[in-house]
């Protein structure tokens, strides 16, 4: 797992919606 890869995951365990397309958050 790179360190973009670690990030995206953070956001998606807690929650934070990206420009990736996570869901939830407020982002």
């Amino acid at each position: 797992m790179n360190g973009a890869q670690h990030i995206l995951e953070a956001f998606h365990r807690h929650n934070i919606s990206t420009v990736f397309g996570y869901p939830g958050g407020c982002i």
